[in-house]
């Protein structure tokens, strides 16, 4: 079964790219031009097309298994400057971290994974491809369960 995933920001849909692992649709904030959020590893919704407008809360694609969400910030408009990746998790209004809360995250901290643990546990590739299945040999320590959500009507 598939899980629903809605765009975090009213924005512009920038790019709708097929990978070796599905989708990445990357959305360019109203609110934040120089952020751009990107959302892998999903199956794109017929109406997710680049140039779309989008709300926050609406339907962009379907995940069946994991899911990545990267914002990028680039300091300034010369594309020399150098681009920087922010965790969802560190900037999500108070309101959206709330759902996660009633899901059973404590903190915020717990969703992110840290420059230093990701150094100290790097992907190792051959060629273009990781040299292990990183889904089944991730470490216990990096999964987050959430609480399933009560489907029965209040």
């Amino acid at each position: 079964m598939a899980a629903k995933v809605y765009s975090p920001v009213d924005g512009v849909i920038t790019r709708v790219e097929q990978t070796h692992w599905g989708v990445e649709v990357a959305i360019r904030p109203d609110s934040e031009p120089g952020f751009l959020i990107r959302i892998s590893h999903v199956f794109e919704y017929p109406e997710t097309k680049v140039g779309v407008s989008v709300e926050a809360g609406r339907l962009i694609a379907f995940s069946a298994n994991s899911t990545d969400m990267v914002i990028e910030w680039n300091g300034g408009s010369d594309s020399s400057d150098r681009t920087y990746l922010v965790s969802y998790f560190s900037v999500m209004p108070d309101p959206v971290f709330a759902v996660y809360q009633a899901r059973g995250v404590t903190s915020r901290e717990q969703m992110v994974v840290t420059r230093e643990w990701r150094d100290a546990h790097p992907f190792e590739c051959v060629g273009t491809e990781f040299a292990e299945n990183y889904e089944e040999s991730r470490p216990e320590d990096t999964n987050v369960l959430l609480t399933p959500v009560s489907t029965s009507a209040p």
